[in-house]
C-alpha cells in the first residue's frame, strides 16, 4: 500500500507541477498584452494636434473669409471727416466672432503730431458675422470717432489687423488678410485706392500697436 502510494506520488506531483506551469505561462503573454493595450490605446485616443494643424486651418479659413476695409471721406464744413468701415464676407458654416484693430494717420502742414485713428485696444473692438453671411461694421460704432482734417490732408499712415475665427470650437482666431479700398489719390503709396494687406503685415500692426499704442 505504502509502495503505490510512493509510485503515485510523483505523477501527482508532476500534474501539479504541469498545471503551476500553464498557469503562469498563461499569465505572462496576458500581462505583456494588457501593457500593449493600455500603451497602444492611449496613442489614438489622446488626439494632440501637430504643430501645423492650426496654421492648415487657417490656410483653409482664410479661403472662406473675406475681410474688406474701405477709409470713407466725408465733406465737413472746415474740411473733411475720414472714418473706416469693414466688411467681413464670412462664407463659413459657423458663426465667426473675433477682434479687430488698426491704425491711420494723416499728413498736416501745421507743426506737431498729425491726427491719429486707431482701434483695437478695447473690448468694444470686437466682431461677430453669422454664417454664410455678410456683415458691415463702421468702426466709429465702436467707439472711434471720425478724424476730422483739412481738405487737402492726406493719409499717410494706414494698416489693419483682424483675428477671427469660427466660435465655439475651442479653435484658436486666425489672422486674416483683408483687402483695402480707399478715394483715389486719398492714401499716399496707393493712388489707384485698392491694395492688398497680407496676414504678416497685419501682425506686426497687432504687435507695434498692442506694444506701443502710441507709436
Amino acid at each position: 500500500m505504502d509502495s503505490r502510494r510512493l509510485r503515485h506520488r510523483p505523477a501527482w506531483l508532476l500534474a501539479v507541477l504541469f498545471l503551476a506551469a500553464a498557469c503562469s505561462a498563461g499569465e505572462s503573454p496576458s500581462g505583456a498584452r494588457s501593457d500593449v493595450t493600455s500603451g497602444g490605446a492611449s496613442s489614438p485616443t489622446v488626439d494632440v494636434p501637430p504643430a501645423e494643424t492650426h496654421d492648415a486651418f487657417c490656410g483653409q479659413y482664410e479661403k472662406k473669409v473675406r475681410l474688406v476695409y474701405t477709409v470713407v471721406s466725408h465733406r465737413t464744413a472746415s474740411g473733411k471727416d475720414l472714418t473706416i468701415t469693414l466688411t467681413v464676407h464670412n462664407g463659413f458654416e459657423r458663426h465667426l466672432l473675433g477682434d479687430i484693430g488698426g491704425a491711420m494717420a494723416v499728413t498736416m502742414r501745421n507743426p506737431g503730431s498729425p491726427p491719429r485713428y486707431e482701434w483695437g485696444d478695447s473690448p468694444n473692438d470686437v466682431v461677430g458675422a453669422q454664417a454664410l453671411t455678410t456683415h458691415r461694421v463702421l468702426i466709429s460704432n465702436l467707439g472711434v470717432k471720425p478724424l476730422s482734417v483739412p481738405a487737402e490732408a492726406k493719409v499717410s499712415v494706414l494698416g489693419v489687423w483682424s483675428r477671427l475665427g469660427p466660435s465655439r470650437t475651442g479653435r484658436a482666431p486666425c489672422s486674416l488678410p483683408a483687402q483695402v479700398r480707399a478715394p483715389r489719390g486719398l492714401v499716399i503709396g496707393h493712388p489707384g485706392g485698392r491694395w492688398f494687406l497680407s496676414t504678416r503685415r497685419g501682425q506686426q500692426l497687432a504687435e507695434r500697436t498692442q506694444g506701443s499704442p502710441t507709436s
